[in-house]
């Protein structure tokens, strides 16, 4: 994969369009040579990104857009999500624990796992908000290189 290949684009703060979305990035990340295992850590984490946006910062009948920009660098993605929703409220932000292992399935919370998929899996998570408008910064290393990872679409 060549280094420092970057994929911007634009598209509706709306359910139909963050699936449309991802679906064209994960489509534009395989024609790159992205491994399965980083394309999928990607679109979770935007998945969950993308429809809190969706869900916190446009809800009921207000509308905007979401520009996205992913850079492919040689040890992993940064990403850039920007928008003019609500600003994200300081808790989401903060590092969650992962529950213990031993915690019975109906003793776990309700909802909120998104955001800790997100600290986990990402390296470097900024948030800012300027003018109105929220950036959110995200690096997401590459998975080591395994033998037995083999990429089957």
């Amino acid at each position: 994969m060549e280094s420092d290949q970057t994929i911007t684009f634009c598209f509706d703060g709306s359910e139909i369009g963050v699936r449309q979305a991802l679906a064209r990035l994960m489509r534009d990340l395989q024609a790159r040579s992205v491994r399965k295992v980083d394309r999928e850590n990607v679109q979770l984490v935007l998945a969950e990104a993308l429809n809190n946006i969706v869900e916190h910062g446009y809800p009921g009948d207000q509308k905007g857009r979401i520009e996205l920009c992913c850079t492919l660098g040689s040890k992993g993605i940064d990403i850039v999500v920007i928008d003019c929703g609500a600003e994200v409220p300081d808790v989401v932000l903060l590092p969650y624990d992962t529950p213990d292992p031993k915690t019975r399935l109906h003793d776990l919370p309700e909802g909120g796992w998104g955001w800790a998929l997100i600290h986990i899996l990402t390296a470097r998570l900024v948030y800012s908000r300027s003018n109105g408008r929220n950036r959110l910064e995200l690096h997401l290393p590459f998975s080591p290189q395994d033998s037995s990872d083999h990429d089957t679409g």
